[in-house]
C-alpha cells in the first residue's frame, strides 16, 4: 500500500500532518498537530479541485466564514480553512468518543433515560444553526459523536455542518452527488429540489426513530 504523501508533511505552513483518519464523499480526513498552540486537529482536505477556479473559491471562503461563525457547545468547532494551491481545507477541533451509530448498535437500543439528554443535546445544536440560517443537511447517526466532558458521558458534538453545502458549492446537492447512505435524506434532497431547514427536521425524525427502535 503506498504511502500517503501528505503524511509527515506540513500543511498550509502551521499544521504538521500525523495521520489519515478516513476518506469520504466530502475528502481525505486527517489528525495533525497544529504547530503554533501545539494542538491536535483534524483537517478535511475537500475533494474538489479548484485549482484556476477564483469565483468558487472565493464562495468557499464565503460559506466557510460563515459556518466558523458557528459556536455552539454541541457542535463541532470550525478552527480555520483556507486553500493550499486551490485545493480548499477546513480545520476542526478534534472530538474524541464514539458515534451515535455505534452506540446505538452497542446498546440494541436506547433506553428512555439514555434517549432524552442526548435527543435535548441534539436540538439545541440545530435549533442554533438554524436561527443563524444555516442549515446542517446530512443529520444521520455517523455524524453526531457521543463524547465525555468534565465527567458527564454521553455530551452530543455535531460533526460536519453545512460540509455537503461547502462540497458542492452554492448549488444544493444534486441528483449526482448525493452523498453516503441515504438513511435519513428527505425526499426534496434526493430529489435534487430547493432545500431549507425542514430537511434537517425531517433527519432528525428518522434519527430519534432509529435510536428508540435500533433500526
Amino acid at each position: 500500500r503506498h504511502k500517503d504523501p501528505l503524511i509527515g508533511s506540513t500543511f498550509a505552513g502551521r499544521y504538521s500532518i500525523e495521520r489519515r483518519l478516513g476518506r469520504g464523499g466530502m475528502g481525505v480526513v486527517y489528525q495533525a498537530l497544529q504547530l503554533d498552540v501545539r494542538r491536535k486537529v483534524v483537517i478535511k482536505i475537500l475533494a474538489p479541485d479548484w485549482v484556476g477556479d477564483p469565483e468558487a473559491l472565493a464562495r468557499f471562503e464565503r460559506e466557510a466564514s460563515g459556518l466558523s461563525s458557528l459556536q455552539h457547545p454541541n457542535i463541532v468547532t470550525i478552527l480555520d480553512f483556507g486553500n493550499v494551491e486551490g485545493r480548499a481545507f477546513i480545520v476542526m477541533e478534534l472530538v474524541d468518543g464514539d458515534t451515535l451509530g455505534d452506540f446505538v448498535k452497542n446498546k440494541g437500543r436506547l433506553e428512555l433515560a439514555e434517549f432524552v439528554p442526548i435527543a435535548a443535546q441534539v436540538l439545541k445544536g440545530l435549533g442554533e444553526a438554524h436561527s443563524r440560517g444555516i442549515i446542517h443537511r446530512d443529520i444521520k447517526p455517523s455524524n453526531i459523536m457521543l463524547c465525555e466532558r468534565q465527567g458527564r458521558a454521553n455530551y452530543v458534538k455535531i460533526l460536519d455542518f453545512g460540509l455537503a453545502k461547502l462540497v458542492s458549492g452554492s448549488s444544493d446537492i444534486t441528483k449526482q452527488n448525493v452523498l453516503g447512505t441515504p438513511t435519513c435524506l428527505s425526499p426534496e434532497q434526493i430529489k435534487g429540489e430547493k432545500l431549507d431547514q425542514r430537511v434537517d427536521v425531517y433527519a432528525v425524525g428518522i434519527l430519534f426513530y432509529y435510536m428508540l427502535a435500533g433500526v
